[in-house]
């Protein structure tokens, strides 16, 4: 697929393309820091309020830049995917320069905010982003470390709100969220894989593919169809990911769905056999051959 010259703008507004780079939809993720505020019992506090919603604010804008910077690093392999191409910085509408360069005045102006609201939580800001980043470049691809990565990163931010409005942070709170991290991550990559599979299996034995060659293209059918319904979206799968999770598929379904060999039907032992034509009656058997021992 070709993508448009870097840097054009489309006829969009530069300022839309910024927004849309930072995952707005995304900052749903980022309310795990107000549970310090409710479990610390500080909801009706309006100081505590302010800098809570501060402290969400950070950290809305802190994984805004991830997103983008993660843009900008997997430009060229979106440009391949069928939905990842439609990003701005993909797309190449939007200047990866520029998207750079927002990127890390943003950063720099969340991360003052962030000490400006105190020292301890700028520290957690900080170590969230050097996290994040850490996790946009090798962890990602390392099984395990990257769902631990994503755990970490939702601990990291209730940690934070705790920190902003000064309240003990419960031993409690760190355990159901990692755990409840973990889980929801482990558990939606189980449950898209299960469904995956299930496509896949159910579509080889309705089709009785007789060669290798067609089991492959009913797989890559099965899994371009899930990524153009947007099933995988939220997957974190990688296009390396997914054709390695075709070719297990294809091992597992070759050795389970082959063409079985045709056997002539014996007959059994006592069974009735049926009566020969007469026009078969009086055929010749064919003589048979017997090798001497010192053939």
């Amino acid at each position: 697929m070709v993508a448009p010259p870097e840097g054009a703008a489309d006829g969009r507004s530069v300022v839309f393309l910024l927004i849309r780079s930072l995952r707005p939809e995304q900052w749903t993720k980022n309310l795990i820091v107000f549970a310090g505020l409710i479990f610390g019992r500080e909801l009706f506090d309006s100081s505590s309020l302010v800098r809570a919603l501060s402290a969400f604010a950070v950290f809305c804008v802190l994984s805004g830049v991830v997103y983008t910077v993660n843009d900008i690093m997997d430009r060229e392999a979106d440009r391949r995917h069928p939905l990842k191409v439609l990003r701005p910085i993909a797309s190449g509408a939007l200047s990866p320069r520029l998207a750079g360069t927002v990127a890390a005045i943003l950063a720099a102006a969340a991360l003052i905010g962030s000490f400006v609201l105190g020292f301890w939580f700028g520290a957690v800001a900080l170590a969230y982003l050097v996290l994040q980043a850490l996790y946009s470049g090798p962890l990602k691809h390392i099984v395990i470390l990257d769902v631990l990565t994503i755990a970490i990163g939702f601990v990291l931010r209730a940690v934070a709100g705790a920190v902003a409005i000064n309240v003990a942070i419960s031993h409690w709170l760190l355990i159901v969220t990692i755990l409840g991290a973990l889980f929801l991550a482990l558990s939606k990559r189980r449950h898209e894989l299960v469904m995956l599979a299930d496509g896949c299996e159910a579509i080889v034995r309705a089709k009785h593919p007789n060669a290798v060659e067609e089991t492959d293209a009913l797989l890559l059918k099965v899994i371009s169809e899930r990524i153009a319904d947007h099933q995988l979206d939220d997957t974190q799968l990688t296009l390396h990911e997914l054709e390695l999770i075709r070719q297990s598929f294809l091992d597992t379904l070759r050795g389970a769905y082959h063409p079985r060999i045709e056997y002539p039907e014996l007959t059994r032992p006592g069974a009735r056999q049926e009566a020969l034509p007469a026009e078969r009656l009086h055929e010749t058997p064919p003589p048979v051959k017997v090798k001497s021992e010192n053939a």
